[in-house]
């Protein structure tokens, strides 16, 4: 799945069927190059066949169950309280869409109920527990829909550039 961003509006989506390596990593390479994306402004699952496309782009690797990135406050850098930074930008990203911060144009009402059947599925697990924050797992998500959420993946992980502590947002204009 991929997804094209401008600013927190995705502006294009394109899915490709189960490809190879190969397949991926070239119709990447087009979408790059069609919308002037600089190589920082890619990341990749990096779990499983996405590990790949990380090593043959040469771009930035998203590792579901990694730690979280740490948030500044004021002038200090602290340890956010959530389990895997899945969840942090699960949670975060669920968020902005909530408040009407972030969004996609899309008119494909498949891709859109699709995808919101999905969103639903971001909720907290263990949310009586004073521990970290975390959301139910993608297997159990898998059990509810029938379906790996592949649509919000790939939406949750825009937030990934919203925590890197050096990423300063570049838009081609024309």
């Amino acid at each position: 799945m991929f997804r094209i961003w401008h600013g927190w509006v995705c502006i294009a989506r394109e899915a490709i069927a189960k490809s190879g390596l190969d397949e991926v990593v070239g119709r990447a390479k087009i979408l790059q190059g069609k919308h002037g994306i600089a190589l920082s402004n890619i990341v990749a699952d990096e779990d499983g066949v996405g590990g790949g496309v990380v090593d043959f782009l040469r771009c930035k690797g998203f590792i579901n169950n990694s730690a979280p990135l740490p948030v500044k406050e004021g002038n200090a850098w602290i340890k956010p309280n959530f389990d895997s930074l899945k969840s942090q930008c699960s949670i975060k990203m669920a968020e902005m869409i909530a408040t009407r911060q972030a969004g996609e144009w899309c008119r494909d009402d498949t891709v859109l109920q699709t995808t919101t059947e999905e969103l639903e599925q971001v909720k907290l697990k263990d949310i009586d527990r004073d521990g970290r924050q975390g959301i139910i797992p993608k297997e159990r998500v898998k059990d509810l829909i029938g379906r790996s959420p592949d649509e919000w993946d790939s939406i949750m992980m825009r937030y990934w550039f919203a925590l890197r502590k050096t990423y300063v947002t570049r838009v081609r204009v024309g």
